[in-house]
């Protein structure tokens, strides 16, 4: 995923909650488990499998609904037999190509900051404030040079004692 957020609504508490949903549900991506993946096209496969059953098989708490019912995507609940023949049905297609992102146009009358678009389209560096000159070093006085500090004497050791 990837995109241009609005950060008036941004926020990490729904991305942790999939994290967590993702984690507890598969058990591929908890910690110390017999349940890997040797090889990517298998682990993404069952990623895939379980984003289809959540959206499409399992009514949410809260919705008392699936996500794609919520969508309009479907009108009732699919059972695994109806997921899985979809699933196998559908011909394999091309992946999609990713597409530059377009910065977001500022609503009329706002102040815009400057931005500067990343590499192969992959969003925008926007730049807050203005930016400071660099500092520069300042130039040593003309006369005669200071004299180097001392150097240290020798160190004596000191047993520190705790409980005295």
């Amino acid at each position: 995923m990837f995109g241009v957020p609005d950060m008036k609504r941004a926020s990490t508490s729904h991305i942790e909650r999939q994290n967590l949903t993702i984690r507890m549900h598969i058990r591929r991506f908890t910690r110390l488990c017999n349940g890997f993946s040797k090889r990517l096209p298998h682990h993404k496969a069952a990623v895939a499998l379980h984003m289809a059953f959540y959206n499409f098989c399992r009514p949410h708490e809260a919705l008392r609904v699936t996500p794609a019912m919520e969508a309009g995507l479907t009108d009732h609940v699919w059972s695994v037999e109806e997921l899985v023949e979809v699933a196998l049905s559908e011909a394999p297609g091309e992946p999609p190509k990713p597409k530059a992102l377009k910065l977001p146009e500022p609503p009329a009358g706002t102040p815009t900051t400057p931005t500067r678009a990343l590499p192969n389209g992959r969003g925008f560096l926007r730049l807050v404030g203005a930016a400071p000159a660099a500092p520069v070093a300042p130039t040593p006085p003309e006369g005669p040079k200071p004299e180097p500090p001392p150097a240290p004497g020798p160190r004596r050791m000191v047993q520190l004692s705790l409980f005295d």
